[in-house]
């Protein structure tokens, strides 16, 4: 069983995070594309942004 000191619980997590650290950007949104789907058959008016919360009725979140 080991025992470790607050001191080196924290100097092997500093390690592994320097371990793990990289100076390049992550590459993962670099391959990502959105696709834009508007909703061209609505009108700002047909938008209903109330809700009901505890019973309590609120026009807008």
């Amino acid at each position: 069983m080991y025992h470790y000191t607050a001191m080196n619980r924290k100097d092997q997590h500093v390690g592994l995070a320097n371990r793990q650290f990289t100076m390049e950007p992550a590459k993962d949104f670099a391959e990502t594309r959105f696709v834009h789907q508007s909703l061209p058959e609505m009108k700002v008016d047909d938008v209903d942004m109330s809700t009901t919360v505890a019973g309590i009725k609120m026009d807008v979140p």
